[in-house]
Parts: structure tokens; C-alpha cells; sequence
């Protein structure tokens, strides 16, 4: 199959003196039926939703169950944006990976300037393909970082120390990452966690928030809810080391990936599914009191809110820069 050509200076994006509608998407609005998101990817749609409504009169967020706080008025429904599609002038993508799948969502709003920032640039998908400019949480060739714990207003809920179970583990798998092909070593990580949490407590809990679960709170509660954690998810490392929750994190994308680049910057520990042992995973959960003091943890969640507030003032400069 011929993959379609992009050109993305025809047409060239609608230029409105004086005006300027801007629709705010992510990884959960590209669908047409907005039936899923993250906690993590609605956090850093909302970091960047509040900078951007301060800053400009029409703003849209294609999102539409709310959990925006006080944005949530600024929600639409898939119709609604695609009525009010052709008013546009600039459309703001935000988090996740930008991959030649997105194309059929991009194609809706062809006419307008389109910018993606805090995402993942993926081999093999140039991102030139689908918008004018981007600014990356990482590639191949360096790192930014993520939005989601930019902390500049989401209502976070945190749960009292008490409400961790103590001797159990959190499990928060992302399974199979199809936009990684062969390189996904999901089966892998799934087989080590399975021999080294043998005989003991675990809950699977998610990031993942649908229309079965559209309550935000809930999720990030639920994250909190252990001893440790266990994860693949970069959302969930993030949130546990905002939370200050010990964690074991893998990155099961061979060759590292967006979890090894993202939490390097903080010196979070992450195991290679590809080349770690059972007994390497076994080691990590058991040398958590020494990896994960107090004083280690505090320093991370610093480190993390940090980096996170200047990634999210770089991506606002781009989108100052690139505005129709």
C-alpha cells in the first residue's frame, strides 16, 4: 500500500485578521467517539488549555466528559467540532505519540495551523507530515518532557498514607504498543512481573478512563492505593512520584523508548524488558526502601514538577510563535 503524501503547504493554513478559534486536541479526541482517554494525557491537556484560554478569546477542547476543573465549559463534543470545523483557524495537539495514524484525525482540520507539543516523535513518522510545528516530550534525537504534573492548578486528590495497603503492589500495565511493532515487549514484562510477584497482594488498576469511568479523581485515587507500584505506563510513573508512591518501572519497548527518556531526566530506575532477569525485577522490588527514601522521593517529585513547568513554558512559546 502507498502511503499518501502530506503536503502540508497546500492548502496553506486560513488566515483571519484579528481572528484566531483555536481547538485543543489529544490522544483521547482523535478518536470520533472520544470514548477513552489517560488521567496523565487529560492533566496535560488541561496544563496547556489554562495558558492558552488566559491568552486567547475561542478556545475548544475536544474532549467531551469533562474532568477539566474549572475548563470544562470549554468542552465540545466530536459534532460540535465538526460544525464549528471550518472557524477554526489553529488547531493545538497535545501529548502522546505523533504517529501517520493520527492522519485521518488531522485531515479534519487541514485548513488550519497545526501544532503538537509534549509528544512523542515516532521512527519511521516524520512529524513534518502532519503539522507545521511541534515541540517534543522526546524522539530519537533528544528529550523534552512531559506536561502532565506541570501542577499549575489541576485538583489533584491525595490519598491519606493510610490508604496504601501495605504488602501489596499496584500493577499498571499499557499491554500491547502496536505503534512500536516488534520492538513491544509487553509478553516479556508480563512474564517477569508474573514469576517475581508470585504468591503475592497485587491489584491491577489503569490510567485509563472511559465512559465506564469518566471520573478522574478515581483513577489518580487508585494510583495511590498500595504499598508500591509496578508499571509500564509513563503516566503512571509520573504519577506515582508526584504521589510519592515507590515504584518499579520497565520500559518494554526494545531499545528504550519515551519511559527511559522521560524518567532518565529524574533518575527514576527503569528496567529493560528486552535484557533484565526475574531475579533483576525481584532485586528492584526489594531494594525499594534504599531506592525510594523519603529524601529520594521528595527530590524527584521536585525534579518532576520542575521540568515540567519549563517544558510547558517551551511548548507555550512555540504556540505563541506558530499562532495564526
Amino acid at each position: 500500500m502507498v502511503e499518501k503524501p502530506v503536503e502540508l503547504s497546500q492548502p496553506a493554513p486560513v488566515r483571519r485578521p484579528g481572528k484566531t478559534r483555536i481547538l485543543i486536541a489529544f490522544s483521547g479526541s482523535d478518536d470520533l467517539d472520544c470514548v477513552w482517554t489517560t488521567i496523565g494525557d487529560l492533566m496535560a491537556v488541561y496544563n496547556v488549555a489554562k495558558k492558552v484560554v488566559a491568552e486567547y478569546d475561542e478556545v475548544d477542547i475536544l474532549w467531551p466528559h469533562g474532568g477539566l476543573a474549572e475548563l470544562t465549559p470549554h468542552c465540545v463534543n466530536p459534532k460540535q467540532a465538526e460544525r464549528r470545523a471550518h472557524s477554526y483557524t489553529t488547531l493545538i495537539f497535545v501529548c502522546g505519540p505523533l504517529g501517520n495514524g493520527l492522519l485521518p484525525f488531522f485531515e479534519r482540520f487541514w485548513h488550519c495551523k497545526r501544532i503538537a507539543v509534549a509528544v512523542s516523535i515516532l521512527e519511521g513518522n516524520p512529524p513534518e507530515r502532519l503539522v507545521h510545528a511541534w515541540y517534543a516530550r522526546d524522539s530519537k534525537d533528544g528529550v523534552g518532557f512531559d506536561l502532565a504534573l506541570a501542577d499549575i492548578g489541576y485538583p489533584h486528590f491525595v490519598a491519606p498514607l493510610a490508604a496504601r495497603r501495605e504488602g501489596r503492589a499496584n500493577m499498571c500495565m499499557v499491554g500491547l504498543q502496536n505503534e512500536y511493532g516488534g520492538r513491544c515487549g509487553n509478553q516479556l514484562v508480563d512474564k517477569y512481573v508474573r514469576e517475581a510477584m508470585h504468591g503475592k497482594r497485587r491489584k491491577w488498576v489503569n490510567t485509563l478512563l472511559d465512559l465506564d469511568r469518566a471520573i478522574p479523581e478515581s483513577t489518580e485515587l487508585d494510583l495511590q492505593g498500595s504499598e508500591f507500584m509496578i508499571t509500564t505506563r509513563l503516566h503512571g510513573s509520573l504519577l506515582s512520584i508526584f504521589h510519592k508512591v515507590p515504584l518499579v518501572t520497565f520500559d518494554q519497548i526494545r531499545d528504550g523508548a519515551k519511559v527511559t527518556r522521560v524518567l532518565g531526566l529524574l533518575d527514576q530506575p527503569v528496567l529493560q524488558a528486552w535484557t533484565t532477569t526475574t531475579d533483576e525485577v525481584t532485586a528492584a522490588i526489594e531494594a525499594l526502601p534504599e531506592t525510594h527514601s523519603e529524601e529520594k522521593m521528595e527530590a524527584r517529585k521536585q525534579k518532576l514538577v520542575s521540568l515540567a513547568r519549563a517544558s510547558l513554558d517551551e511548548a507555550m512559546t512555540l504556540i505563541r510563535a506558530e499562532m495564526v
